[in-house]
């Protein structure tokens, strides 16, 4: 059994911030791991959030987020799923989403997107219940957006 894995790219919606993800499209077999990447050119943006959209489905599903170099994932997720990267420093930001033991379940369409650092102990509770609806008619070359900002300037202690 193949395993396609299909990405769209999440841009800023304020600042025009270009998120990009590769590969565009990974196919994969039950229990390979996957690497997803993510980056973009913006330094202020130290959050890094992940989404996944199952087949059927319109609502975006958070996985988990990356601030500065701190990750935290969602209850379903905290197992198999790990994001990780360095979004400190001036300059372009990478992160990274490796699904270990892949499944079937988890044949999806994920999305990054980018966000000016919040300024609260538990970003998560901002983006727990956000959902995006979504047209059934989209490619890999589709952009979608989304990002807040809000006004918090200093690195986590």
């Amino acid at each position: 059994m193949i395993i396609t894995v299909l990405l769209l790219c999440l841009t800023g919606l304020f600042l025009c911030v270009e998120v990009h993800q590769t590969p565009s499209a990974v196919i994969s077999r039950p229990g390979e791991n996957v690497q997803l990447f993510c980056h973009h050119q913006k330094t202020d943006y130290t959050f890094m959030l992940w989404y996944q959209k199952s087949p059927g489905k319109t609502a975006l599903n958070l996985i988990g987020y990356l601030n500065y170099k701190t990750s935290e994932n969602e209850k379903p997720y905290d197992k198999r799923f790990k994001i990780s990267g360095d979004l400190s420093g001036e300059q372009a930001k990478n992160a990274s989403l490796n699904i270990s033991n892949f499944t079937p379940e988890d044949t999806a369409v994920y999305f990054c997107a980018a966000s000016y650092a919040q300024c609260f102990n538990t970003p998560s509770l901002l983006y727990k219940n956000l959902s995006f609806t979504l047209s059934r008619s989209y490619s890999t070359n589709t952009s979608i957006t989304a990002a807040s900002r809000s006004g918090c300037d200093s690195e986590p202690k």
